[in-house]
Formats: structure tokens, sequence, C-alpha cells
């Protein structure tokens, strides 16, 4: 890769060991100041999420007869959890646009695991995830814990399921998160909105909000798509290791400032991509990946 000056800005792709990553994994041989910097970084991110943890439990425990209350709680300790953990990281938010107030429906272009990190802190919401996700260690309880809503993409049936619960967490007045894309792109491109994750939306002609994410780092730093979007074979275990040795990065986060509503999740799910495109802005080039 070649170097740049400024600001550089680029992103990745992740096909659950599909195609194969051009990217080399995060190599041993760091830096002192990196080392440092991973080990600051590590100790940290286990302290606060453990802090966070336990206010999570104690909070939790007057609210174990109300649905609802508790929903809520969640999410407003995974909102606080999410912000530390940028702050951790280093990740500088931009958000551009009227973020959407809950309850509401948010569909997203998806380039990394730390979109749920970016997107969490700016909005008050559950995400929709790969069951897979629920076995991965330290991750899946977390995300079990804090509500995420798990769907089966081998059982047709699990998405009857799922829509059901979307009606449960939207009334319980808690926004939802999706990428529809299914996974994360090079950022060269917003792939093809799945629409069946648009379905509940368009059964209840309910407002479907739409959000652009970019990633940015400056020099000496490796570009974003090598160090912070995962795609390809990158083991996950390393490439959190490399995302914590950066020394600072920014996520801009766009929102649309309009909602969209269809009937026909086709069009529904056409026209969110449609919305998402206007706020993207490539940050790769193919040739480069």
């Amino acid at each position: 890769m070649t170097a740049r000056t400024g600001w550089v800005t680029d992103s990745g792709e992740f096909h659950g060991g599909g195609e194969a990553s051009r990217i080399p994994s995060p190599a041993a041989d760091l830096s002192m100041a990196c080392r440092i910097r991973l080990l600051i970084r590590g100790a940290g991110i286990g302290l606060w999420t453990t802090g966070l943890f336990l206010v999570w439990g104690v909070g939790a425990l007057p609210l174990l007869g109300s649905a609802r209350l508790t929903r809520a709680w969640q999410t407003r300790i995974v909102c606080l959890w999410a912000r530390g953990m940028c702050a951790l990281l280093g990740i500088q938010r931009l958000v551009e646009g009227p973020a959407p107030r809950p309850p509401f429906f948010l569909v997203s272009n998806h380039l990394s695991y730390v979109d749920i990190l970016v997107l969490a802190a700016s909005v008050r919401g559950v995400f929709v995830s790969k069951s897979e996700v629920r076995r991965w260690p330290g991750i899946g309880m977390l995300a079990s814990i804090f509500g995420t809503i798990f769907l089966d993409r081998t059982r047709t049936r699990d998405a009857l399921r799922v829509l059901e619960t979307f009606d449960r967490v939207v009334a319980a007045g808690i926004g939802v998160v999706v990428f529809p894309e299914g996974t994360s792109t090079a950022g060269d491109r917003v792939g093809p909105f799945h629409a069946a994750l648009l379905e509940w939306a368009a059964r209840r002609d309910f407002p479907v909000h739409t959000v652009a994410l970019r990633y940015e780092t400056a020099p000496p730093d490796p570009p974003a798509h090598e160090a912070i979007c995962w795609w390809g074979d990158m083991a996950f275990l390393p490439h959190v290791a490399r995302l914590c040795t950066l020394r600072r990065s920014r996520a801009t986060v766009r929102f649309a400032p309009e909602a969209i509503r269809r009937p026909d999740r086709r069009a529904l799910a056409d026209e969110a991509r449609s919305a998402v495109l206007a706020r993207f802005h490539p940050v790769v080039t193919p040739e480069l990946l």
C-alpha cells in the first residue's frame, strides 16, 4: 500500500471465511510504543467492561418484573459502554445529520464489528446479528446480555421469530439496528440489501431510517481497511490487537434527514440502499484491495 498524507480512509470486507483477504494479518513485530498502547487499552477495556457489567447487573435487579424497563436499562448501559470503548480505542465519532429517536428502525452499511460500537454510542437500540456471534468467546456473552437479537440464517422459520421480537422491542420504546447487506464491504460500494430484514418495517408501515459509515486513520498508522475493517480471512483476536495499537482514528456517521416508508419490502430495501448510497463516500478503490 502506498503512503498517504492527511487522513487516510479505507474499509474492508468480511466474507465469513470465503474470499481470502489480501491484507496481511497483524504482525507480531510491534514497536514498543504499540505494545504499551495495546497493554494499556487491553487493561482499560477489561476494567471498563467488567465495571459496566456490574452496574448493569445491580441496576437490573429491581427491574426484573418489567421487560420494558429492563430493555431500556440495557440500551442505556450499552450506549454508555460503547462510548467508553470508543474513547479507550481512540475513535473520534463525527456525527452528521439527526440521529433517530427511539423507537426506530435503522439500517446501515456494514464495514466491521466496530460498526456496533460506533452506532451503539450514537443511538439507543438493539442490534440484529447472525447466530454464530452468540458462540464467540466473550463477545457472544456480552451481546446476549445486552439484548442482541440473533438470527439463524440457516432456518427459514427463525425469521418469523425475529419479526415477533421486533414487535416487542419497538413496543418497549427501543430502536432496532440492522445491516441489510448481510456482510461487510470493502468500502468501494454498498452491497445489495436483503429485503427479508426489512419485512417487519414494510408490514407495519414503519419508518426506516438510514445511516452511512466510514473510517479513517492517520499516518503513521496503517490505513483503516487494514486496522479497523474486518474482512476476508482476518483472524478476530489479532485484528482486535491491531485496532488497539492505533494512535487515533475517526468514524464518520451520516444519518439521513428523512425516514422511508414503503409497503413492499423489496421496494423498501432498494430505496433504503439508495438513501445510504446518497451519503456513502467510497473509501477505497478495488485495485487497492
